[in-house]
């Protein structure tokens, strides 16, 4: 049997600062979120200090009933303590705010149903608690490398250096999926994602959140996949499916806070007052959108929006372990123009593009110059699918994808 390799993650770098907090007494609680599956159990098992504390999975029935019956007499076993999947016994967060308070206990909280965790640890812990939010493996982070070119950009201040790199088998790495599990899958990815949507999609949610339809819900989702990269318009899926806006709206919360799809939301600091103020969705991994799509073989245009969905994957990952801010622009009026992800760090700026072409143009950069010109932005970036870092103008580059 080949042994288990664990891959650390970005967001360990972020986690670090936390344990420093929490060793100096300014926190007492950390709060790891993130849908299921995507690897929180593998994180708190093998980084330090975590990987030495007591664990408790709520998973576990039999531990959630004797925990439920005597929450103190297991929670004081460790004063240091890992509670995994803490949304199965939310009021526990009591029981944890007087031993935090009171007795200088320390704990590690996993959830995948954020729309509990995310409540009761904002109203119980606040003060007390920091939260994160880990994602699917981008793909640098998988290979193990350090972020690439936009990090280097954004962060450290270097500019692209023009080179040519392997290429990267995208269609491949969007179909089989960014997930722990998927990452390792050949052939069996197609029977994990039917899996992942009937166990944890449909079941966990309609559990959590009493969804009564499951056909309609199932509708949504197939349609919301389509949609993957675009505005979202609830008015528009209520009507398409035959439900009401508050029903629609209320199911597409649920998948939000489950971490299931992210919106986006615009960047409104620029000069241009005609901006788009709704929203655009995205998959958590975008093979789950593509296997909702329920297509052998998409077209170019639902390509486009699937590696869209990759490249947003590939920047939420950094920003989420390294800080800053992620947007997209796009103004309103007869003449759109649109830029597909705006990424902000300390009031630096950089615009980027997701074009799923293995060559670009000076045509390419239309929007991006258009945006830079018009905000305050350092640099536009276009994330394309072929193998070298060229630069276009003064401050447009073109970059592989694999060299995010």
């Amino acid at each position: 049997m080949k042994k288990f390799h664990y891959r650390k993650r970005w967001l360990a770098h972020s986690v670090k600062i936390a344990t420093e907090m929490m060793e100096s007494g300014a926190i007492s609680v950390i709060t790891l979120t993130g849908a299921r599956q995507v690897g929180k159990t593998t994180f708190v098992k093998h980084e330090e200090p975590f990987s030495s504390w007591g664990y408790i999975n709520l998973d576990d029935l039999d531990t959630l009933a004797i925990i439920k019956k005597n929450p103190e007499l297991v929670l004081r076993k460790e004063k240091h303590l890992v509670i995994d999947e803490i949304q199965r016994a939310p009021e526990l967060l009591l029981n944890i705010k007087l031993l935090a308070d009171n007795e200088n206990f320390k704990f590690l909280l996993t959830g995948s149903a954020n729309i509990l965790v995310m409540k009761n640890v904002s109203e119980t812990l606040a003060g007390r608690s920091v939260i994160f939010s880990l994602l699917p493996f981008a793909l640098r982070e998988w290979e193990e490398k350090a972020p690439g070119v936009l990090f280097d950009f954004l962060y450290n201040e270097i500019e692209p250096e023009g080179r040519r790199i392997q290429k990267v088998d995208v269609k491949s790495r969007i179909i089989n999926g960014s997930m722990p599990a998927t990452m390792l899958l050949k052939r069996s990815y197609r029977i994990w994602w039917y899996g992942y949507i009937k166990t944890y999609i449909e079941r966990d949610l309609r559990d959590i959140s009493s969804i009564s339809n499951l056909a309609d819900f199932h509708r949504m989702l197939e349609i919301l996949a389509h949609m993957t990269g675009n505005l979202l318009v609830e008015t528009d899926i209520a009507r398409n499916i035959g439900i009401s806006v508050p029903t629609t709206h209320r199911w597409i919360n649920i998948l939000e806070t489950s971490f299931i799809i992210f919106k986006l939301r615009p960047y409104l600091k620029g000069k241009i007052s005609r901006i788009r103020k709704t929203p655009k969705i995205y998959f958590i991994d975008p093979a789950l959108s593509f296997h909702l799509m329920k297509t052998e073989e998409p077209t170019q245009k639902e390509w486009g929006r699937l590696f869209e969905n990759f490249v947003f994957l590939q920047l939420l990952a950094m920003k989420n372990a390294f800080g800053g801010e992620l947007y997209f622009w796009r103004t309103s009026g007869s003449t759109e123009r649109e830029v597909d992800f705006v990424l902000e760090y300390k009031r630096r700026v950089i615009g980027i593009e997701a074009k799923f072409k293995e060559e670009v143009t000076m045509k390419d950069a239309t929007n991006l110059i258009f945006f830079c010109e018009n905000n305050d932005c350092e640099a536009g970036f276009i994330v394309y699918t072929g193998d070298r870092i060229i630069k276009l103008l003064s401050n447009i580059w073109a970059i592989p994808v694999g060299e995010i």
